[in-house]
């Protein structure tokens, strides 16, 4: 019987940069993880990208959009196959390590005092 629970960072659920992630990339890291976490120990899991969206609930273009968002965050990592049909991941334990910079742009209170 498998179990309803999985491992999950904790290091990447709290780092900031995640909060700020989209809803539907949140999503794909934790379907992600779940998947990691079947894989017998690989590192890498290999997953076809129509599968990942049935599975995880998001259309094929949102897997496409979370997956670079994860990355660019530094949460994942992956790589095209040759012939295209499925893609090797990489779930990131410790996301500070692998960050691209970026300049983020946090949204602005406004402050006015009466």
């Amino acid at each position: 019987m498998n179990s309803p629970w999985y491992k999950v960072s904790h290091k990447a659920t709290e780092d900031p940069r995640f909060r700020w992630c989209s809803p539907k990339a949140q999503t794909l890291f934790f379907h992600l993880c779940r998947l990691r976490n079947r894989s017998n120990g690989h590192k890498w899991i290999q997953y076809n990208d129509e599968r990942l969206a049935y599975e995880s609930g998001l259309s094929a273009r949102s897997v496409m959009r979370a997956r670079n968002e994860l990355e660019m965050s530094g949460f994942i990592k992956y790589q095209t196959t040759k012939n295209h049909k499925a893609c090797r991941y990489l779930v990131i334990d410790d996301p500070e390590r692998n960050a691209v910079p970026i300049n983020v742009t946090y949204p602005q209170t406004d402050a006015t005092e009466e």
